[in-house]
C-alpha cells in the first residue's frame, strides 16, 4: 500500500510516453524499496536536517536529484559545448523535483538507474549529501562558481565510485 502511495505520488506534467513512465516509476520503486538504499537516504535526511532547503525533502526526491547529478554527469564531455542541453535541463529537472505538487520524474535508462543505485550502496552518504546541497546551491543560484561547485562534487564522486568499484572488483574471487 505504501508503494502504491508512493506511485500516486510521483505525478508530473512532463509530457512522457506511458511506457517510459511506468519504467521510471518501477525503476524509482525498486531503488526505493530497497532496504540499502533506504538506509543511506535516511542518513542523507538526517544530515541534511540542518540545511534549510533541503531539511523537508523527501527519499524519492532525494533520489531524484541524485539521479539527476549522475545524468549530469554521464554528459560531462558535452558540458561546454551545449550548456543547455547539460546544465539547463539539470537546472530545470531540479526545479522541477522542487515543487510541491509537481515531482518531476528522471527518466533514466535502467543502467543509469543502477549507476544511481551504485552510488547509494557504495558512496558515502556524506558525498551523496554533498551533490544534493551543492545541486540545491546551483538551483538558488546557477553562476559560474555553483557550476564548479557541482562539478567538483561529482568528480569527487565518480572518483569514489570508481575506487569503490576496483575494490569490490579485486574482493571478488575470480572464477
Amino acid at each position: 500500500m505504501t508503494q502504491l502511495r508512493r506511485l500516486n505520488s510521483l505525478n508530473c506534467n512532463r509530457t512522457e510516453s506511458n511506457s517510459s513512465n511506468d519504467e521510471t516509476r518501477k525503476q524509482l520503486l525498486l531503488l526505493l524499496s530497497s532496504k540499502r538504499v533506504q538506509k543511506v537516504l535516511r542518513t542523507c535526511q538526517q544530515q541534511l536536517s540542518r540545511v534549510p532547503e533541503a531539511a523537508e525533502l523527501s527519499q524519492a526526491k532525494l533520489l531524484k536529484i541524485l539521479a539527476e547529478g549522475h545524468t549530469l554527469w554521464k554528459k560531462r564531455p558535452v558540458w561546454g559545448a551545449r550548456p543547455d542541453d547539460t546544465w539547463g535541463l539539470f537546472l530545470e529537472h531540479v526545479d522541477d523535483i522542487l515543487k510541491p505538487y509537481c515531482q518531476g520524474l528522471a527518466l533514466l535508462p535502467e543502467q543509469d538507474w543502477n549507476g544511481v543505485k551504485f552510488w547509494c550502496t557504495r558512496i558515502s552518504p556524506r558525498q551523496l549529501c554533498d551533490i544534493v546541497v551543492a545541486s540545491l546551491d546551483f538551483h538558488r543560484a546557477p553562476e559560474p562558481a555553483q557550476v564548479m561547485r557541482v562539478s567538483r562534487t561529482l568528480e569527487a564522486t565518480a572518483a569514489a565510485a570508481t575506487a569503490a568499484a576496483v575494490t569490490a572488483a579485486a574482493a571478488s574471487p575470480l572464477d
